[in-house]
């Protein structure tokens, strides 16, 4: 198996590498981004083009990739799969809507009432087949303390996550 390093074929020295474990990356510091990311998923048109085109800028996506929008609290993916359509008139990679999981409150509406969701709580699973023979890059906005990235890696465990950030300040690495 190829390093992740080569398999991603980085071209930016600020996309960060998370932790030690499976393919999670960001392309900076949520703190850096933290007013993009409120409008990328209040579904801000100009904030899904600018973040496009940060994310697109930031990885030069090989041939065989695939993005693969995480879905939202809602079960489906909302303002991910908007950003993917863009990343994809960009870059001419691909997306496949193939993820969907259990609709429940946010990750971060849970945190403010004292509760902790788990994998099984979010529910991710396929509803299509990645092809084959392509590289699926999970795409999100950010990486907080890593529960649904982890989670989707558990329904597809050959894909990369990447993210335009990562909260530096909560990230549990496994």
């Amino acid at each position: 198996m190829l390093s992740t390093m080569h398999k991603l074929h980085f071209c930016q020295s600020s996309l960060l590498r998370i932790g030690n474990g499976p393919g999670l990356y960001s392309v900076g510091s949520y703190s850096d981004f933290r007013e993009l990311c409120h409008r990328l998923k209040s579904g801000d048109s100009l904030a899904i083009q600018e973040a496009a085109s940060i994310i697109s800028s930031e990885l030069a996506f090989p041939e065989d990739s695939i993005l693969v929008p995480m879905p939202s609290h809602l079960g489906y993916a909302t303002d991910m799969i908007s950003l993917a359509e863009c990343i994809s008139r960009m870059t001419g990679v691909p997306f496949l809507d193939a993820f969907q999981g259990n609709s429940r409150h946010s990750v971060y509406v849970a945190k403010k009432h004292g509760q902790i969701l788990t994998a099984e709580e979010l529910g991710f699973r396929l509803k299509a087949d990645i092809p084959d023979g392509l590289r699926p890059l999970i795409l999100d906005n950010v990486i907080a303390t890593g529960l649904t990235a982890y989670a989707a890696l558990d329904v597809i465990p050959e894909a990369f996550v990447i993210a335009l950030a990562i909260d530096k300040d909560k990230f549990v690495s496994r």
